[in-house]
């Protein structure tokens, strides 16, 4: 390394190469030997023509002036040179260098920037021959010894940095600097800060400036647009997937695209999100069907790099299909009465409902239709008979590994098919005996308080009559004994009967 004024060569070996310089232009200099002259008659005949090229016998000086600026030049940025900021001052003067790098996972957008800057902070230190400590944020198994090392030592650390998966801790590294240091050594201090505060940003900085007794320091920020962005867990919206961004910093509009991906990195939908001016947070809907919607394996910002960008998904984001078909009644009329009203707002939160009504088109028929768009579970209620062709399309889907879910009821118990688990019992089986009651019994007034779940209800509904399970006769007899299938409910009056 050679310093020239304000210029620093950080390579000077080759400067040597200088020397070379009037073996170039000697070399440039060089004319070929003269022609030797042959005497040949037929050459009269040439000497009246013009010569449309004339090539100079010695080489233009100024050609030979430009080849040798060109070789000049070459040989001064082989050898690196450097102007030299007047900012000494401002870098502590001859103080030690304490280098602080937020290693975390917003730093990796900018990661290559930042060991650029790294670098050329460890170069001016190593010209001006002071030694470097250098520490980063976040959390480690093993915390690394805090010692100044040689200049060229740490920029061969620097390129071995990766950025990690982690936020920082940067109160812990304030408190291993302290221990290590105390009001012994004053540094000059270059923190490359990765934009974040995590409400330690004002305590980590008094902390650096109070080592030695007052140290400098510089802080480096990245761009309002190369903060980290981190997206947060999705959740289902209706017919798509909201995602929800967050940024560091608030100022202006930025606008991102959020990519949903395969399992197999196909990439399925992009989405815009768009942060206005003020705000920390954005969200978006990702429309997608379902089939597509349930192969989402990960969600992403583009252009991103970091690990707060990205968002992996599992079964829990995916809708299972579920067909629902109820025997038309005049309950329907009544919402808490209809067939399939529990099942419906039980199974709404999780599951995707497809009405087998709202699939039917003229002419065909609305189970075998989504039978063959797809359906995780089949839910029938109170279905007596179906039509031979539904039949056997269930009969086909529940082999190949579907679900069918039946719910007993009047029409299930007076007439069923053969798509049930066991065979039932034909009519109803009376329950009496001395213990069942003639009338029904009145609720104590104890248990009608108005915090009890039996308020303003006066009486007990009779026992529901059931569908039962006909045991086979090679089974003991008590088997099957007693077990209902399903019940069939009689419509309740209006003081809770059943």
């Amino acid at each position: 390394m050679l310093t020239l004024g304000a210029i620093t060569f950080q390579t000077a070996a080759a400067l040597w190469a200088l020397l070379l310089l009037p073996l170039i232009w000697w070399l440039l200099k060089i004319t070929p030997p003269r022609p030797e002259r042959v005497s040949f008659p037929p050459i009269r005949f040439l000497l009246g023509l013009i010569a449309r090229e004339e090539t100079p016998h010695k080489t233009p000086w100024w050609l030979t002036l430009i080849r040798m600026a060109l070789a000049l030049c070459l040989i001064l940025a082989i050898a690196r040179p450097v102007i030299n900021e007047d900012s000494t001052a401002a870098q502590g003067g001859n103080d030690p260098l304490l280098l602080v790098i937020d290693d975390s996972w917003a730093a990796a957008d900018n990661w290559t920037v930042r060991l650029r800057l790294a670098t050329e902070v460890v170069d001016r230190a190593r010209s001006e021959d002071r030694p470097v400590v250098l520490v980063t944020t976040t959390p480690k198994s093993t915390p690394p010894t805090l010692e100044p090392r040689a200049a060229a030592e740490v920029a061969d650390r620097i390129a071995a940095l990766t950025p990690q998966a982690l936020p920082t801790d940067r109160m812990r590294v304030a408190e291993a600097l302290r221990e290590a240091f105390g009001a012994t050594t004053k540094f000059a201090i270059t923190w490359l800060s990765d934009g974040l505060d995590s409400g330690d940003v004002d305590g980590f900085a008094t902390a650096l400036t109070g080592l030695g007794g007052g140290s400098t320091l510089q802080v480096v920020l990245p761009a309002a647009d190369q903060t980290g962005i981190a997206l947060s867990k999705p959740a289902l919206a209706g017919d798509g997937l909201e995602v929800t961004a967050t940024r560091a910093n608030p100022q202006g509009t930025q606008t991102v695209r959020v990519r949903a991906l395969a399992h197999n990195g196909r990439s399925l939908a992009e989405q815009a999100v768009t942060f206005q001016p003020g705000e920390t947070q954005a969200r978006a809907v990702i429309q997608l069907p379902l089939q597509l919607r349930n192969d989402i394996g990960r969600l992403d910002v583009d252009g991103r790099r970091s690990a707060g960008s990205v968002y992996l998904l599992d079964d829990r984001w995916s809708r299972k299909s579920v067909g629902l078909e109820a025997a038309g009644s005049l309950e329907a009329n009544q919402p808490l009465l209809a067939p399939l009203y529990y099942v419906t707002r039980a199974l709404e939160p999780y599951a995707e409902l497809v009405p087998l009504s709202q699939e039917a088109k003229p002419g065909e028929s609305g189970l075998q239709n989504a039978l063959a768009a797809g359906l995780s579970m089949l839910i029938l209620a109170d279905i007596g008979q179906m039509s031979p062709a539904d039949r056997d399309s269930v009969r086909a889907w529940v082999d190949r590994g579907g679900m069918l879910v039946r719910f007993a009821g009047p029409r299930f118990a007076a007439s069923h098919d053969d798509l049930v688990p066991v065979q039932l019992r034909e009519g109803d089986r009376a329950l009496g005996g001395a213990l069942s009651w003639e009338e029904p019994q009145p609720i104590p007034p104890s248990t009608r308080a108005r915090h009890s779940p039996a308020f303003r209800c006066r009486r007990k509904s009779p026992s529901p009559s059931r569908c039962w399970r006909n045991p086979p006769p090679t089974l003991p007899p008590r088997y099957g004994q007693g077990l209902p299938m399903a019940r069939r409910w009689s419509p309740p009056s209006s003081t809770a009967r059943a």
